[in-house]
């Protein structure tokens, strides 16, 4: 895994706290699971670079709407991704915002979406819900 530093925090608007510098996701980096911006980071980074690494990244059990909305991202290709806010829900459960281009089905998208991140008991952050 490669050194993985969240950027500087700056408050924001509605509990939102902003990079500093948004972290713009590369299809080479593997920051793991140590901070909510690395699990981020690391499922679209493998998304980025087409292989199932980001399935490690998910939750135990993953909910039946989760596995809906993974299914639904199997027809979507990663143009790029940047992390540009964190904002906390609750203990050991956050959203990071991210900025994605994708192309869904040929067609260009782009939008702003929180991804939903938690905490497992031995302190790895997973993925616990994508937006589609």
């Amino acid at each position: 895994m490669a050194d993985f530093t969240v950027p500087e925090l700056v408050d924001g608007e509605l509990g939102w706290k902003t990079y500093a510098t948004p972290v713009t996701v590369s299809a080479d980096m593997k920051p793991g699971h140590d901070s909510p911006e690395a699990a981020v980071a690391s499922f679209y980074a493998s998304r980025l670079r087409g292989d199932e690494d980001w399935k490690a990244l998910l939750e135990d059990e993953p909910s039946e709407s989760m596995e809906r909305k993974l299914a639904k991202l199997e027809s979507w290709a990663w143009r790029a991704v940047s992390l540009t806010a964190r904002r906390s829900r609750s203990k050991g459960r956050f959203y990071v915002r991210i900025h994605q281009q994708v192309l869904i089905d040929g067609k260009e998208d782009e939008a702003t979406n929180e991804v939903s991140v938690s905490q497992d008991p031995p302190g790895r952050f997973r993925i616990a819900r994508v937006p589609t």
